[in-house]
């Protein structure tokens, strides 16, 4: 079974790939600021760092409280703000510093300064 897309032709093997990539065509509308996107995925990515509070990266210096929707943002700032007054090691690439950022739970016991990407971890 071959689809084609109406609009340029181009050939699909599934109904639902052709589906997403005709929306390439006719784009994906953000119903906050109208912005249009090719991909939903786009869009998603879109309303969370501009429309949404969601800020899961924090400062990975101890003494600065600030979250952050990227982890390129939190690298930006760590670099702006911190680095120069910071003992932490920051010879790191972004997907280092993310999973540092990323990890927001801090463990409750007296002492300890272990922080975690889960709740579950904690445990």
């Amino acid at each position: 079974l071959v689809i084609a897309c109406n609009i340029c032709g181009r050939k699909f093997s599934k109904l639902a790939v052709m589906k997403a990539h005709r929306l390439t065509h006719i784009g994906i509308v953000c119903n906050i600021c109208n912005n249009s996107f090719s991909y939903f995925a786009n869009l998603k990515r879109h309303y969370l760092i501009v429309h949404s509070e969601y800020k899961p990266y924090r400062c990975p210096d101890r003494n600065c409280s600030l979250m952050f929707q990227t982890s390129e943002a939190v690298k930006h700032h760590f670099n702006k703000i911190h680095f120069r007054n910071s003992s932490f090691p920051f010879n790191t690439t972004s997907s280092q510093l993310a999973r540092f950022a990323a990890k927001i739970y801090q463990c409750g016991h007296s002492g300890c300064t272990r922080s975690f990407t889960s709740k579950s971890n904690l445990m």
